[in-house]
């Protein structure tokens, strides 16, 4: 498959503005394979993408897998908005790629099953683009998994790494592309005292969070957050400029 190094994103107008209701902004081929080598390890048997959108993190897993030598290699995802699926197969999946693609809310209607190897770039939809109905359901999942409601500015892509956590199998691993309100927002001090506390304390392994910032003229700043569960209890979070 060709690379894609880049996604033309609209100017303005209401082509502009589908794209920030979304909250769709694809991933680069030269990312989405750093980050899939990444979680699948020395594994190579099954990624799950929970916003698959263009399929940047499956062609980067099938490019991971060749590299490797991998036998074979499962891809699994969910994704809301079945038009960006048809993208993918533009950008040169099959529909055997995205066999195993449910359409469906990933927060709200998560999957019965953990996994050892998530990658996404979730949805950048921002607190105020969010229905009020969606936020009073956010509330609670959020008072049902860390036992307080974050503040009401927190995005939806927050709650799609709160969620990607929970499935998250012991030795698993994770790796998110998220903004940096993630770290840095009024609801970052209740996030990460969940993720560092009370996941830690639940669990066998490590909690690892490496994080890479990278930022594009005039926009936030995106983090790379990388996480494993592991063998040895530690915890880490870092950030490489």
């Amino acid at each position: 498959m060709p690379k894609i190094d880049h996604y033309a994103l609209p100017a303005g107008g209401e082509a502009r503005e589908m794209l920030r209701t979304k909250g769709q902004f694809w991933t680069p081929d030269w990312i989405a394979e750093a980050m899939a080598e990444y979680v699948l390890a020395e594994q190579g048997s099954m990624l799950f993408d929970p916003a698959v959108g263009a399929g940047a993190f499956f062609r980067a897993a099938k490019t991971v897998a060749d590299e490797r030598g991998f036998r074979s290699i499962a891809l699994s995802g969910m994704d809301i908005d079945q038009a960006a699926l048809a993208q993918a197969l533009d950008y040169g999946l099959t529909e055997s790629d995205l066999a195993s693609v449910t359409i469906g809310d990933f927060v709200l209607q998560p999957p019965q099953a953990k996994f050892s190897a998530i990658v996404a770039n979730p949805p950048y939809i921002r607190h105020h683009r969010i229905p009020l109905e969606t936020k009073e359901r956010l509330k609670r999942l959020s008072l049902q998994t860390i036992g307080k409601t974050l503040d009401g500015r927190a995005g939806l892509h927050i709650y799609f790494l709160m969620r990607a956590l929970t499935l998250l199998e012991q030795e698993g691993r994770l790796a998110f592309i998220m903004p940096a309100d993630t770290c840095e927002g009024k609801f970052a001090q209740n996030l990460w005292r969940w993720i560092l506390c009370a996941l830690c304390s639940g669990c066998r392994g490590d909690v690892c969070f490496r994080g890479l910032a990278v930022s594009s003229g005039g926009h936030q700043s995106a983090h790379l957050l990388h996480s494993q569960l592991g063998a040895r209890n530690h915890v880490c979070l870092g950030e490489v400029l």
